[in-house]
């Protein structure tokens, strides 16, 4: 008799220079530490978590259709956590998400595109030169 075991189907390594999409992490509600930052590869197939700048997890990236409690967005689904990152995005390029282990959701948070946070200080460094 043969044995097959499934193996969990990982997310590709991907090179740091093709991580393009970088998004910083802001909690809104419930167990997060501060310092998180999320990258998406071009095609949003696959990404990286990191905690001050330090890579801690990859995961894939998969379409989510709309349920009765979430309208449909992505799914962050990471390989080595039993972590799921739900994610809804919003209409200035940012996302709504909330992190969820199972069925139980245990934070809540806002990632928004890195170029537009640098896009704002510079009007506020400029704002504040004249």
């Amino acid at each position: 008799m043969t044995m097959h075991l499934r193996r969990r189907q990982r997310a590709p390594k991907v090179p740091q220079h093709e991580l393009v999409e970088h998004y910083r992490v802001f909690r809104e509600s419930g167990l997060l530490w501060p310092g998180f930052s999320k990258r998406f590869d071009a095609h949003r197939t696959v990404g990286m978590t990191y905690l001050w700048g330090i890579p801690v997890g990859r995961f894939r990236i998969t379409p989510r259709a709309p349920s009765l409690d979430m309208p449909p967005g992505i799914d962050l689904v990471y390989t080595r956590w039993p972590i799921r990152d739900r994610l809804v995005a919003c209409v200035d390029g940012s996302f709504d998400g909330e992190g969820r282990v199972g069925s139980h959701t245990f934070c809540t948070f806002r990632l928004v595109p890195l170029v537009a946070l640098e896009r704002e200080q510079a009007l506020q460094m400029s704002a504040a030169g004249r």
